[in-house]
């Protein structure tokens, strides 16, 4: 049994249930969380990405409104969650049936110093992160609940 973490971005958070149906029509959506991103926790999670400038961007980008975190588990999680999410970081790169494509945000691409970034609808863990994002997610999720009780 594979994990692999999603998170449906703020540019794509309207659309919230539509995607998370997509997503449990192929694997078992363990649980989600709906939550305000706040930039500790986004640093956090991606402590692991080396250009700078683009890390900055994506905080920034998805700082600016709600979220939804998920887990989900399955022979294939890894594999799966990356088909149907898309796998190029740019939506219209992607097949026409990938959450990516379908739920892309207008603007798509932000010029930096170092080329362009682009903007999509939805994380997903690459094979070398999920164990680690989940992880660290259910830590985090974890701690939270504690603190509530």
């Amino acid at each position: 049994m594979e994990y692999s973490l999603f998170m449906i971005k703020p540019c794509a958070y309207e659309k919230k249930d539509e995607i998370l149906e997509i997503i449990s029509k192929k694997l078992n959506v363990l649980f989600t969380r709906d939550i305000n991103l706040d930039e500790k926790f986004l640093n956090k999670l991606y402590k692991n990405e080396e250009n700078l400038e683009f890390k900055k961007i994506n905080v920034e980008q998805l700082k600016s409104g709600n979220a939804c975190i998920g887990v989900v588990s399955g022979k294939n999680a890894i594999t799966d969650l990356i088909k149907i999410c898309g796998n190029k970081p740019l939506g219209k790169m992607c097949d026409k049936e990938t959450i990516r494509y379908k739920y892309g945000p207008q603007k798509d691409t932000v010029n930096i110093e170092n080329g362009v970034f682009y903007l999509n609808a939805i994380h997903k863990s690459d094979a070398k992160d999920a164990l680690e994002e989940v992880t660290f997610f259910i830590t985090e999720f974890l701690q939270d609940e504690i603190k509530k009780s």
